[in-house]
């Protein structure tokens, strides 16, 4: 196989592929842009809880909505906004590093080339190109036979490529890099135009989402207290004696895991030990926990 040929190949296709799609990455950029400015507020960091032996900075959010006048580009929005999350710097005197908005942009970057890759390939495994097919096939005969895999569909494949690095800087810096500095020289406003009515819409779906997750979580909350209120009940019959306030491992094996074997078959009554495992969490030790939410 050239490899090469192959570089040479698919850095051509995924290009071009990329290019012809740009417009919805445009798109996805303008409603993701969007939804910061319609539902989140500035943060700031601030040095004064700071102990002697750190300057890193807490964030502070202002609660104090964006205002979009306040910035011309994409760019200038990114590189001057902190998004709240911070990470490890694993520096001495400085131990967080703050992220900028820009951080969520070199992600989602990343995941929309990473899509038109697969994309990519999916058209050459349906044009039978012999130098993907060859690709994948000698990275199958390179596998040793205990660990034999088959690279068939466009994301195995695509993954395999990521894995190899063949496309080298390519796909994680080159490309990223052009992407994002074309995006980021555009007039936020004309993002914000773009994309506030999809994202309007996103929010209130998201909305509905998460209330109805809310409302899910408080149901089985109070189901998972019935069920241990009974199982308690159970227990105190069985055992004259109370249960444990928390019960470890050895009392579990000994003493609950008889008792919930033999009084609950049913597979509604399965659920609803993983339910009291899931959310009566604090009354049980680890492994305890992790028997419960896998209870069968």
């Amino acid at each position: 196989m050239d490899e090469q040929e192959l570089i040479n190949l698919l850095e051509k296709r995924i290009y071009k592929h990329a290019n012809h799609k740009i417009e919805k990455y445009l798109q996805e950029i303008a409603v993701w842009i969007s939804k910061i400015l319609l539902s989140e507020t500035k943060t700031e960091i601030t040095f004064e809880f700071d102990p002697p032996w750190d300057s890193s900075g807490q964030i502070l959010n202002t609660n104090f909505p964006f205002e979009i006048s306040d910035y011309e580009t994409l760019d200038s929005f990114l590189e001057n906004e902190y998004n709240g999350s911070s990470r490890p710097s694993f520096m001495s005197g400085h131990g967080l590093f703050h992220d900028f908005y820009s951080s969520e942009l070199d992600e989602l970057t990343d995941n929309w080339i990473a899509l038109q890759v697969t994309e990519t390939i999916n058209v050459l495994l349906k044009e039978n190109n012999h130098l993907i097919l060859n690709y994948a096939k000698l990275r199958e005969d390179e596998e040793s036979q205990s660990h034999k895999t088959q690279y068939k569909t466009a994301e195995e494949i695509s993954q395999l490529i990521y894995l190899d690095d063949i496309l080298g800087d390519f796909l994680v810096i080159d490309y990223p890099i052009e992407l994002k500095e074309f995006v980021g020289k555009m007039d936020i406003t004309l993002l914000f135009k773009q994309g506030h009515h999809q994202a309007n819409n996103e929010l209130k779906q998201e909305k509905i989402a998460r209330q109805i997750r809310e409302k899910e979580q408080l149901i089985n909350q109070e189901q998972a207290k019935k069920f241990w209120n009974y199982i308690c009940k159970l227990h105190r019959v069985r055992y004259q004696r109370n249960i444990p306030s928390k019960i470890e491992k050895n009392y579990y094996d000994q003493f609950l895991y008889p008792l919930l074997k033999e009084e609950f078959k049913e597979n509604e009554d399965v659920l609803n030990i993983r339910l009291v495992g899931q959310y009566m969490e604090h009354k049980f030790s680890n492994s305890v926990y992790f028997k419960l939410i896998n209870f069968e």
